[in-house]
Formats: C-alpha cells, sequence, structure tokens
C-alpha cells in the first residue's frame, strides 16, 4: 500500500477545481439541457446558473464577510442552486432540513451560529436575510487549521456528549469524490438520478451535485414522503437511471413495493449508510435486472464515501464487503494497541487519506478528527478510526462485522445511542435508561428501557418526538420499576436487552369497544404493517414497534386506501389507533361521534367526501384549519 501523504503534519490536499467551479464547467457545456426536473417544472443549466448567480449577488450584498450560510429547506431546485451560491461567495454552507423539529434546528445553528440564512421552504420564493455579526476570520484554530478558501461545508453527527457534532468539511475532499464517482463509472448527459436524500446529511453532496457536474438530470420526486409502491411507480415512469440508497429503505421498497415489474432503464444503484446484505441484491436484481450494485463506505470525517465495491448479481448470504479504497485512501485492521493485524483477523478499521475533513468544530475552536500512527516501515501518517470491527479478507477487501461502541446506524443516519441516553435521563422522573437497537423484519429499532413511573411512556415519548429527529426517536420505551443490575451496583446489559427485546403486548383497556367501519380497516393496515395478529384501539404505532420509515407507508396506505391527502405530521400527532381514527373521520367529513359506526364502502366513502367539499363550497370565506384536508378534489 503507499502512503496517502508524506508527512503527519501535512494538511489535506487543496482542490485543483471547486465543485462550483465544476457546476460552472457543466452549465457551459451543457447550457440548455435540463439539470433539475421537479413535477413539471424543469429547470436548465443554464437557468440553474443564473438562480445561483442571483443569489451570490444577493448574498454578497447581504454578508459582505465570508462566514457560515444556513440553508433551510428540503429537496428541491432552489436548494441546490442556494448552496452553490454559497460556495460562490466564498462562504462555508450549513445545511438545515427544514423537517428536522424546531428544537433540533435551534441547536445546529446555535453550535455554529450563522452569519446569513437562505430559505428555501416555498417553490420559487427564495430568501437571504442577515442573521448574525461576521467580522474576520469566524474560525479560531488550535494549530494551522484550514484557510477560509478550504471550508467548505459544515455536517452535524451525533455526539457522545449528547449534543450533535459539528465537522467542517474541504472543498478538495468533496470535488474528489465527485469527479473519482463521474468518472469511474461512466456518468454522464444521459443519466437520470433520483434524488432522495433529505438535507443536513452529508451524503446530500454527492445525491445533488454528482449528477450535475456530469450533466446529467436529477429528478426531484414529487413528495416529501412516498409510499414504497409509490416510489418504484415513479422510478420507472421516470426511467430513473441511477440513485444513491440506504439499504434498509430498498429493503422497504422491495417488501412493500407490490408486484415487481423489472426495470429496464435503472443501471446504477448505489447503497451506503448500513450494511448491505447479499439477499436484498439478489432481490433489487430480480426488480432491475440490468442495475449494477455498488457498495459504498466511508464515515463524515473522511467524506463522503472512501471504499466501494461493484457487488455481483448473484452475491452471496451475508453482509457484503466494502472493497477497495478510492485513489488515495488506505484501511488498515489495527487491536487495541493499534497493532497492525493479519488478514483475516479482526480488528478495528482505520482510514487513511488525504481527502479528510479539517476536523470536529466547537464554536470558534476546531478538534482533530484524525490520531497519528506510524505505519510499519513508514514515517507517522494521520488515521482516523472508525469503531467498526472488520478484517481484510484473502482478496485484499474490507469486510466489515459490527460496531466497537454504541454508534448504530437506523436507516442510514449515524446515531450514537448515549445521545438518546442523555437526553431521557434528563427527563424528570427517569432514574435510570438502557437504550439499545432490537433487529426486526423490516430493519432494526431503537428500544428505550427506563427505570421510573409506570405512566412516565408517554410524556418522554412526547417529549422525544419534539427534540429529536423521527429517526432518533425510540420505537418503544418500556418502563421499569427497577433496571436489572450485576452484583457490582452496574446494569446488568445482557439482562436489558432481552427486556428490549420482549414481543410487545396489546393492551385490553378498551377491548371492550364495539370496533367500526373504519377501525377495522385501520387495524388491518397496521396489522400487516407491524406483522401483529391483533391491535386494541388503544395501542399507539411507534410503542408497537413502528418507526421513521413504517410510518410513511402507513401514511401512504391511508391516503390510497380512503382518498384522502394530509400531511404525514398529523399522524405523529395522533399516535394512538382509536385518535387516528378520529383524524380519518374529520378527513371524511363524518359527524362528531359517526366513526363508531361508519361504514367502510367505496360508496359511503365518496359520499363523506362529496358532502366535505360541499361544507367547504357553502363557507368559502372561512379560514382553512392547520393540516386540513388537502385537494380534496
Amino acid at each position: 500500500m503507499q502512503a496517502s501523504f508524506a508527512s503527519a503534519g501535512e494538511a489535506p490536499v487543496v482542490a485543483r477545481r471547486s465543485v462550483a467551479e465544476l457546476l460552472q464547467a457543466a452549465c457551459l457545456a451543457h447550457a440548455g439541457r435540463v439539470a433539475i426536473e421537479q413535477g413539471s417544472k424543469q429547470h436548465t443549466f443554464a437557468q440553474l446558473q443564473q438562480q445561483a448567480n442571483a443569489l451570490c449577488a444577493e448574498l454578497e450584498r447581504t454578508t459582505p464577510v465570508a462566514g457560515v450560510v444556513a440553508v433551510v429547506g428540503h429537496r428541491s431546485a432552489d436548494a441546490v442552486a442556494a448552496a452553490w451560491a454559497v460556495w460562490m461567495a466564498g462562504c462555508t454552507l450549513m445545511l438545515v432540513d427544514d423537517a428536522l423539529p424546531a428544537e433540533r434546528q435551534a441547536l445546529m445553528t446555535t453550535l455554529q451560529p450563522p452569519a446569513a440564512v437562505i430559505h428555501c421552504q416555498q417553490p420559487g420564493q427564495v430568501s437571504v436575510r442577515a442573521a448574525a455579526a461576521c467580522e474576520g476570520d469566524w474560525l479560531r484554530t488550535t494549530a494551522g487549521g484550514p484557510p477560509q478558501a478550504d471550508r467548505a461545508y459544515i455536517a452535524f453527527t451525533s455526539g457522545s456528549t449528547g449534543k450533535p457534532k459539528a465537522i467542517l468539511g474541504c472543498h478538495a475532499g468533496l470535488a474528489h469524490f465527485l469527479q473519482w464517482q463521474r468518472d469511474e463509472f461512466g456518468i454522464g448527459s444521459g443519466d437520470r438520478f433520483a434524488h432522495l436524500t433529505n438535507l443536513s446529511f452529508d451524503v446530500w453532496f454527492r445525491d445533488a451535485f454528482t449528477p450535475l457536474i456530469s450533466g446529467a438530470t436529477l429528478c426531484v420526486p414529487p413528495a416529501l414522503q412516498m409510499g414504497a409502491a409509490e416510489m418504484v411507480a415513479w422510478l420507472h415512469q421516470q426511467a430513473i437511471t441511477a440513485l444513491h440508497a440506504v439499504p434498509s429503505i430498498a429493503n422497504h421498497w422491495m417488501n412493500f413495493g407490490g408486484p415487481m415489474t423489472p426495470g429496464a432503464q435503472l443501471r446504477l444503484a448505489f447503497f451506503a449508510g448500513e450494511p448491505l446484505e447479499g439477499v436484498l441484491v439478489r432481490r433489487w436484481h430480480q426488480a432491475f435486472p440490468n442495475c449494477q450494485v455498488v457498495n459504498l463506505y466511508g464515515p463524515t470525517e473522511t467524506t463522503l464515501a472512501k471504499f466501494y465495491k461493484r457487488v455481483p448479481a448473484q452475491a452471496s448470504d451475508g453482509v457484503q464487503a466494502v472493497g477497495q479504497g478510492l485513489p488515495g485512501a488506505n484501511a488498515y485492521i489495527l487491536d487495541e494497541q493499534l497493532a497492525l493485524c493479519e488478514d483475516g483477523v479482526q480488528g478495528e478499521i482505520c482510514i487513511e487519506t488525504r481527502h479528510r475533513s479539517h476536523g470536529y468544530l466547537d464554536g470558534q475552536q476546531i478538534g482533530p478528527t484524525f490520531v497519528e500512527w506510524a505505519p510499519p516501515g513508514r514515517a507517522p501518517d494521520w488515521i482516523y478510526r472508525t469503531g467498526d470491527i472488520g478484517l481484510r479478507n484473502p482478496q485484499g477487501e474490507i469486510e466489515i462485522l459490527g460496531r466497537k461502541d454504541d454508534q448504530v446506524k437506523i436507516n442510514g443516519v449515524r446515531i450514537e445511542l448515549l445521545e438518546i441516553k442523555s437526553v431521557i435521563a434528563s427527563w424528570p422522573g427517569v432514574r435510570d435508561v438502557f437504550v439499545c437497537t432490537v433487529p426486526q423484519s423490516h430493519g432494526s429499532i431503537i428500544v428505550a428501557v427506563v427505570e421510573g413511573p409506570s405512566m412516565i411512556a408517554r410524556e418522554l415519548a412526547d417529549m422525544l418526538r419534539r427534540r429529536l429527529p423521527a429517526v432518533m426517536v425510540p420505537s418503544r420505551i418500556l418502563v421499569e420499576s427497577a433496571l436489572p443490575r450485576l452484583p457490582n451496583g452496574k446494569t446488568d446489559r445482557a439482562a436489558c436487552r432481552i427486556l428490549a427485546a420482549r414481543e410487545p403486548t396489546s393492551t385490553n383497556q378498551a377491548a371492550e369497544a364495539e370496533p367500526s367501519g373504519l377501525t377495522d380497516q385501520l387495524a388491518a393496515i397496521w396489522r400487516s404493517l407491524l406483522s401483529l395478529d391483533h391491535i386494541d384501539p388503544t395501542d399507539k404505532f411507534f410503542e408497537l414497534g413502528g418507526n421513521s420509515m413504517t410510518i410513511v407507508e402507513l401514511h401512504a396506505r391511508i391516503e390510497k386506501r380512503f382518498q384522502v391527502r394530509f400531511p404525514l405530521v398529523r399522524l405523529f400527532e395522533h399516535a394512538s389507533l382509536s385518535d387516528q381514527v378520529c383524524l380519518l373521520a374529520q378527513l371524511l367529513g363524518m359527524p362528531e361521534g359517526a366513526s363508531q359506526a361508519a361504514s367502510a364502502s367505496d360508496d359511503n366513502r365518496s359520499r363523506l367526501r362529496a358532502r366535505a367539499i360541499a361544507a367547504r363550497q357553502r363557507a368559502p370565506g372561512r379560514a382553512m384549519a392547520p393540516y386540513s384536508l388537502l385537494n380534496p378534489d
């Protein structure tokens, strides 16, 4: 293996061409071609550049000193143009997904206050405003540190202190990966990429910009949340040729996408974020026989992915290897003393790369993400300790076997369970808490076992949904009078895991309630998604094993079955089966109390919808309540 760089003190390399320059070159070469397609709206490369130029000029007028600029919004052409404009203005980009809880958004912008904010929530209504005074160099470093010109973006991940970590990424590493991916897989103007990654994650950069610097078209789905069947149908209808996805989400599509018609157009599927199982690869190839599956691996600290493998269609069972390193990246398998392990021997995966991030941000200070290490027979270099346990197989490929600590990935999002534990432990009445993951048929879920009063579960669930992203909220909260203990007084982790894995039991508090037509149908959808035989009206979706992915499927099925449209957030607000029945009755325009005896036939639903529409037409001046029925026609 060759050295990635010459000396321990050497900084990451400087990019020959930044992403902003690569985008500009693509716009010149493909000016009249469609860059971004969002529903019926198309944006050419020339139009994308015009919008970015205008936003850049406004940003320079509003924020004369280069600093951090937050782009708040969701997947859209506006967000892409805004991100490009930030770099054109010489500023550092911070992406903030507007779907995150308000407290989480506030925490991100508090950890690293932006000098300006670009709001992209409404299509075509982008605004730029100054947010904080910005004088001089916004970042003080302890040892040399990165120049302003190479401070590309700030990405957030969970932290062991109970706060998310802010990582400062570099232009060089980002541009290096995007160009490598384009060239390695022959991505060009004939490709149509699905844009599926939300803001606030560093993988958004490859999801959005690998296609655009290649002259390909970035295709944005018509809705932020789509059920599996709708997503698979959309991939076919839009003739998508390439996409990035998390394995658990792809597995969800295979499980709930309905009868699959093999799609001929899809040629590239890049999987990353969690272990890729061979059975998923084989099912994927049945659905998309012409598709090359690529397994990517690399943490945020090393800049996007640093290892890849083209996985054969007939993949063997088990977790697939992550293959070989990108140019300029090496992996070492080290034991607890940081000694090099022989091939086939398990150890911690440590990555050496020239294209690493600059470090962890803490206010105006920056801390290192890499540690110094001396490879055999070489001068000291810098490596990143991933915390992943793996080995090098006889083919020289890296295989991942698990996590060294309690850091896990759910739906592709890296989560440190200690952060969830610290948030729960801070709630009044909680005496102790244990948090772990439990495997389910639809992917792993987070379970919290809490020592505290028996009625605290509801309070905790409501609090966690306010303070944490949905993917981090435990699917189950089990309350015990006391956690199991070892003789030395420490928590018995093995016993707690057994408690967490225990199958949920339905409550019988409302067993005597007479089921209604709506209740029967909604309960049937719950049973199908959660693989349960019985649901009681008082049962709550997340307490029975639901998670942020299955609730999206629940939302899609309700909309399709009952022919209604409403925001997904309503299901988070109405967590129990009985609450959702009442919500559904309101959406269908049923009189108060009528849901207990409503017929669920198609004719009756049509009559109820017509009644609701007529009622709104009779009162045109009445203000629509928040989250009211959308597009009833």
